[in-house]
């Protein structure tokens, strides 16, 4: 075969990787190694949030013992990681029923979790009486959505209270 046949062979022949050059048995002891590889990166990813919550548990009985205001000296002088790697972990541990309940599979994914499981309480419940609520709503304060439903239904009521006297005070005028 000339030089030149070789050339073109190489160029349109088979590649590697490619498909026809794939050998297609694969040894079932290879098949077990990959599938227990993959189930040792799931279990390690598990382990991960796993170990920040502990992590969070030990660094929030650890702040209950060093007491307020000491918290932050204590971080630097100990810690490896950052505070807000240390307040990330906090939160891991204080929301571990949440974590344990979804299928999140690394910490990314735990700490968004949680984030947006905060945003929706703040929205779920109201956090004060409606007139707490028309105090924040009035300095400019935003409200989540229970309080605004709160309030709205607080402030029809009300409404519909000052036109009663409205009427009353009306046909009093009238009288006189």
């Amino acid at each position: 075969m000339s030089e030149r046949n070789k050339l073109i062979k190489n160029l349109v022949g088979p590649r590697p990787g490619h498909a026809a050059s794939l050998k297609t048995e694969v040894k079932n002891d290879e098949v077990s190694e990959i599938n227990l590889l993959h189930q040792s990166i799931l279990q390690d990813l598990s382990n991960a949030i796993q170990s920040a919550i502990l992590i969070g548990e030990k660094l929030s009985n650890q702040k209950k013992v060093i007491g307020h205001g000491n918290w932050i000296s204590w971080m630097k002088a100990n810690l490896e990681f950052s505070d807000s790697t240390a307040k990330r972990y906090i939160r891991l541990y204080e929301n571990k029923t949440l974590l344990n309940r979804s299928t999140v599979t690394d910490l990314k994914s735990a700490l968004q979790l949680i984030s947006e499981s905060k945003n929706e309480e703040k929205d779920v419940t109201p956090t004060a009486s409606a007139v707490e609520l028309y105090k924040k709503f009035s300095s400019g304060q935003s409200l989540g959505k229970k309080d605004r439903e709160v309030l709205r239904v607080w402030l029809k009521e009300k409404e519909k209270s000052t036109e009663s006297k409205l009427k009353k005070i009306k046909s009093d005028l009238a009288k006189i």
